[in-house]
């Protein structure tokens, strides 16, 4: 638009000068001006041409921050990118999972993309964070799969997962629920047992993590009962009577 104007201003003071209107100084400063103008013009759009901006990733445009033909300075953030080259699904694992050995190799873990058409994707271990949550107690796992774009998934929306043990591999022990296990002031476990109607608190080792529980090694027997809720109100050998007696 300025080149416009400059050489506009140009043929003014050309038309001018040859009716002696304006004087010969006019007359020089509008070229000079207009070939300032023409050189700007023509810098800025070797500039613009070599701005692009090249992500070293598969990405999707997520927001932008600038807007349409805003001036922006160097470093300026102007768009938000998300890295679709790969997707990652985190999960919440509670604290007393995480005490036992996070093997993978014989564990299948699935993500349902599409609900559907009950599309379940399989996913692989990437990482997982050393301290937890400071409410929660959870620890944060990171899974990943390679989906396109058109899985339609966006950052934050949330994903079952399904969880399977390989067939040989059996499980050994006694598998309990997960809430049964209590955290002792010195880190270790324990869960609490119904013996002869009796409260009996119970240190106990657990191994493999299946998608219904926690297997336990040690401290306690099939055919066991365990206590699963209300263990501020327990104290040992108080009479105690399960649910199930009616």
């Amino acid at each position: 638009m300025q080149t416009a104007q400059s050489a506009a201003t140009l043929q003014r003071a050309t038309h001018l000068n040859t009716r002696e209107i304006n004087a010969d100084t006019a007359l020089e400063e509008a070229p000079t001006a207009f070939d300032q103008q023409r050189i700007a013009k023509r810098n800025a759009e070797r500039d613009l041409g070599l701005t692009v901006l090249r992500a070293p990733f598969d990405a999707m445009v997520a927001q932008c921050l600038a807007e349409e033909n805003a001036f922006i300075q160097p470093g300026m953030a102007v768009v938000k990118l998300h890295d679709v080259s790969e997707w990652r699904v985190e999960v919440a694992v509670p604290e007393t999972l995480m005490r036992g050995s996070f093997e993978t190799d014989n564990v299948r873990i699935e993500a349902l993309i599409d609900p559907a058409t009950a599309g379940y994707v399989a996913m692989v271990y990437r990482e997982h964070e050393t301290e937890p949550d400071s409410v929660t107690r959870n620890y944060l796992v990171t899974f990943a799969a390679a989906l396109s774009v058109e899985s339609n998934l966006l950052l934050g929306m949330l994903v079952p997962i399904k969880v399977q043990v390989a067939a040989d591999q059996a499980l050994r022990g006694v598998l309990v629920q997960e809430t049964t296990l209590v955290t002792k002031p010195d880190d270790t476990l324990r869960v609490w047992r119904v013996e002869k109607s009796k409260a009996v608190p119970t240190p106990v080792a657990f191994g493999e993590v299946a998608d219904g529980g926690v297997c336990m090694m040690e401290g306690i027997d099939a055919g066991d009962i365990v206590i699963t809720a209300g263990y501020n109100a327990l104290r040992e050998d108080r009479p105690v009577r399960p649910l199930t007696d009616g």
